[in-house]
């Protein structure tokens, strides 16, 4: 199979791999090849037989977009509970993304595709590609 039209643009984002590498080492202690096994198949969803993150990033998805229409419906304590618990939940997507990511970091366009992913979600950094 030929190249595609995503592998070429990925392999035109050389910047990326800076971004890998800071997501790499952050990483490292819950989910790289020195973190405890228990903790990194625990994130993985080893224990689950599927990714967990898929599984997981539900939760702050469901919670936000409840926040907007319990906001709307002028239910300001209900919103603000739904978006708290939307950031509480946020963190466990995070965990498992990461743990997720390090396994298939070792490979350019995985690697580079989770930190454009990664770095989508962060909207205080300021790039111009992002």
């Amino acid at each position: 199979m030929g190249e595609t039209k995503i592998d070429r643009l990925i392999a035109g984002m050389p910047w990326l791999d800076r971004a890998a590498g800071v997501l790499k080492v952050v990483g490292e202690p819950i989910a790289g090849e020195t973190a405890p096994r228990g903790l990194k198949d625990a994130l993985v969803g080893t224990w689950f037989g599927h990714a967990l993150h898929p599984a997981v990033v539900i939760a702050p998805i469901g919670f936000w977009t409840s926040s907007v229409a319990l906001d709307l419906a002028g239910e300001e304590r209900a919103a603000d509970l739904t978006l708290s618990l939307g950031l509480l939940s946020a963190g466990g997507a995070t965990a498992t993304g990461i743990a997720q990511w390090q396994d298939a970091a070792t490979h350019l366009k995985p690697r580079r595709l989770g930190a454009l992913h990664r770095g989508r979600l962060l909207p205080h950094r300021r790039h111009p590609l992002l």
